[in-house]
């Protein structure tokens, strides 16, 4: 008989160093979000991007303590931003995309504003820690495949860089 592995949820010092090696270990965790009515969504990091540095579009929520949510807006759309060194510096992950299992089939939700509608997380996330009751990430098991980084012309001063994964 074997046994079963237990999710660990992920804490706010799991995001306290740098935002490029938190957002390569993101890949492969799973984010677990449960609705107001009770239903549970889960799925795998897919994409991120990393930042570091301030530019003139950095958002206050970078500046937070590492493992705190900040929900900014691009192009009228809510990303979800998790703080990530040390709290004063600004530095965060974004998260890209994901792979969830709605129940009968499978879905790549991929871009930040499309992932955070999926979801429903919107400005009241604001300033709330990674370890919610309603919205956290946590190891299920190890990702073991490769780890690719996609260049973008158009990113910002501050991109330290946008990593995806495939299956």
């Amino acid at each position: 008989m074997t046994a079963t592995k237990k999710a660990t949820r992920l804490d706010e010092s799991f995001f306290a160093t740098n935002a490029k090696t938190i957002a390569k270990s993101l890949l492969g965790k799973y984010l677990i979000r449960v609705f107001p009515n009770g239903s549970r969504v889960v799925g795998r990091i897919h994409e991120v991007a990393a930042y570091e540095g301030e530019t003139d579009s950095s958002s206050d929520g970078m500046l937070y303590a590492p493992g705190t949510l900040s929900i900014s807006t691009k192009f009228a759309k809510n990303l979800i931003d998790i703080a990530t060194g040390d709290m004063g510096r600004p530095s965060c992950v974004t998260l890209i995309s994901g792979l969830f299992d709605w129940g009968k089939n499978k879905q790549l939700v991929q871009g930040p504003g499309n992932l955070s509608r999926a979801l429903g997380i919107d400005r009241t996330y604001e300033g709330r820690s990674i370890e919610g009751r309603d919205f956290w990430i946590e190891i299920r098991d190890l990702y073991k495949g490769e780890i690719l980084e996609r260049s973008l012309k158009n990113a910002s001063s501050n991109c330290k860089g946008i990593f995806y994964i495939r299956e």
